[in-house]
């Protein structure tokens, strides 16, 4: 097969989207309180934890395709005299990468309304005026702030205190509402300050599917059904089709792609990609049960080591429930003897100053 031929398919696959009904309602009530609250002058804020390949960087660009840009759609007073046409921007969304600055974060937020200068050398509190001001000539309603977990360490530091102390700033200044999407542990943020948490909604978790118990009566029937929905969905997508002998609403065949998954729709993604590949590359008009055993061990080499994970599609595998995900709210304990950093007895003060 041709690699211009393979790399379609590819991207046919990765094109797929099933909006299973645990994502269709965090999407639902993001969307109605920021409809139902827009003219209140504090904006609703929200905080959407899950762990990785649940689904957080998909839910921000559905947010962002819900409230498209429109071009030259406002006219604003300059304060020279005379008027500008500008679009609006509804919603801008920015990710958290390394070690995270305020600075590096406010630029992202120009740069993606369309600030030409958003690289010109300023302070923290020229970017910052600048942005407030470009954000209401815009419309901005909403700033979504990907991988907001880089803010917290793993010992459950807030190193980047400013970022936070930032984030309740552009809430309350700008007016703007202020989405955060993460891990878990980025909610030591709001348990550290209580201003920032009085100001943003309760945390909204994004599960995997739950399979339950093997045995059929102790069985999360609903999750478990929704599971073999998604692959039903799945196989009528795939490029490459499965072979007759994977068949997908058989329970114990079901309960294959589970186990690798662990209920999880960026991992069975990641496998089902990883298969059409390699169907591909040796041109196979099928994926069989050996395609599947070949692409889990390509692509799950953290998880088989890691985690014990064992593989489904061998000929030895005994039918059992996978283990546990890593838990994305895990704190690690500080290291004995760590000195306390400068950040770390302002964030000890400012917690004390703003405890109600």
């Amino acid at each position: 097969m041709l690699v211009e031929e393979a790399s379609e398919r590819l991207l046919q696959l990765d094109k797929v989207f099933i909006m299973h009904p645990a994502y269709r309602s965090v999407m639902e009530s993001i969307c109605f309180k920021l409809e139902v609250r827009k003219n209140l002058s504090e904006k609703p804020n929200f905080f959407v934890s899950g762990p990785s390949g649940i689904g957080k960087s998909t839910l921000r660009k559905h947010l962002i395709s819900k409230y498209p840009i429109r071009r030259n759609a406002r006219t604003i007073e300059l304060p020279i005299g005379g008027k500008a046409v500008c679009d609006e921007i509804p919603v801008i969304a920015v990710s958290l990468k390394g070690q995270p600055t305020v600075i590096a974060m406010i630029r992202q937020m120009l740069s993606k309304i369309g600030d030409p200068l958003f690289k010109k050398k300023e302070g923290k509190e020229d970017l910052e005026e600048r942005l407030f001001h470009l954000l209401k000539v815009c419309g901005v309603r909403m700033v979504i702030v990907d991988e907001a977990q880089l803010i917290v360490d793993r010992d459950g530091i807030v190193r980047r205190f400013e970022i936070a102390e930032a984030l309740k700033d552009l809430s309350e200044r700008a007016q703007v509402s202020v989405c955060l999407l993460g891990m878990g542990r980025t909610r030591v943020i709001f348990e550290h300050d209580s201003q920032i948490a009085r100001r943003w909604d309760e945390e909204i978790q994004l599960q995997p599917y739950d399979w339950g118990a093997i045995d059929e009566e102790d069985a999360n029937v609903e999750s478990r059904l929704n599971f073999l929905a998604l692959l039903t969905v799945y196989r009528a997508n795939m490029p490459v089709p499965l072979a007759d002998e994977i068949d997908v609403e058989d329970r114990r065949t079901a309960m294959k792609f589970f186990y690798v998954s662990r209920g999880i729709i960026g991992l069975l993604k990641k496998l089902i990609l990883e298969a059409t590949e390699i169907a591909c590359r040796a041109n196979r008009s099928r994926i069989d049960n050996a395609t599947l055993s070949e692409a889990f061990c390509r692509a799950f080499i953290k998880e088989r080591r890691r985690d014990g994970l064992g593989n489904p599609f061998s000929s030895g595998w005994i039918e059992q429930l996978p283990p546990p995900l890593p838990d994305h709210s895990q704190l690690l304990l500080p290291s004995k003897g760590r000195r306390s950093s400068r950040n770390d007895r302002r964030r000890a003060a400012n917690g004390a100053l703003t405890k109600v």
